[in-house]
């Protein structure tokens, strides 16, 4: 159930005045169910396995007593259609683990990046960047730009990291473009913390196709409407 929220400002002196007009009113109603985490089973086992990865994570690097988690190279794949929540609820468990600042960094424990329409090399090393507040996010070439990435992680504790829209990347290249950029994401995941990729099921047959990086990606959900039982997507295919 929505919690009630006020949509009139009260004033001891002049009584209550009015805030929102009918259109806007809609428009805000809309926003705060949009907002809401719909718990319906897929979702929550989704959570469940995500926080799970992390965990894991973080269990290795606290024994490694390194900034990262060691060992093999760990990560998820979520995907759905628009409108099940699969956004939704990776904005909500990276909430869980708010940045905060240190005298000489900032410390990010989950980051989340969201993939432009044509996310090649270049750019995606350039939106981490941007995600990790770095202020020179477009010099020097992709290779660069995700060395200073990496370095970037370890400085600020990442210890899971987010990819959003994922469809972007295998829906809107061409495959030399994309084949690019799919070594780009598993450069990425060798530095040892997980990644947890999120986008349209039209992204599920590339993973399936690219064996090593769909082999790193394990396991896979499709989140289903909330009418819908959760479906665990074979690991071998």
């Amino acid at each position: 159930m929505l919690e009630s929220t006020p949509l009139v400002h009260h004033d001891d002196h002049q009584g209550t005045t009015p805030v929102l007009n009918a259109g806007d009113l809609i428009e805000f109603k809309i926003a705060q169910f949009t907002d809401q985490i719909v718990q319906h089973p897929a979702l929550l086992r989704c959570a469940a396995n995500m926080r799970t990865l992390h965990s894991s994570a973080k269990h290795r690097s606290s024994r490694s007593g390194s900034d990262v988690a060691l060992g093999p190279p760990r990560g998820m794949l979520i995907t759905g259609l628009t409108g099940t929540g699969k956004s939704t609820i990776s904005r909500h468990y990276a909430q869980q683990f708010p940045r905060y600042d240190l005298e000489d960094r900032t410390i990010i424990p989950v980051l989340r990046v969201e993939l432009p329409g044509q996310p090649r090399a270049n750019v995606i090393a350039e939106q981490l960047l941007v995600a990790l507040g770095d202020p020179l996010p477009k010099e020097g070439s992709g290779e660069f730009r995700l060395e200073r990435a990496k370095k970037l992680f370890r400085a600020c504790g990442v210890s899971l990291i987010i990819i959003d829209e994922i469809q972007h990347l295998t829906d809107n290249l061409d495959d030399r473009t994309r084949n690019i950029a799919a070594d780009t994401l598993k450069n990425l995941m060798n530095v040892g913390i997980p990644v947890v990729f999120i986008g349209l099921p039209s992204a599920r047959s590339y993973f399936v196709r690219n064996q090593q990086l769909g082999r790193r990606c394990t396991p896979r959900f499709d989140c289903r409407p909330s009418h819908s039982a959760p479906t665990r997507i074979a690991e071998s295919s």
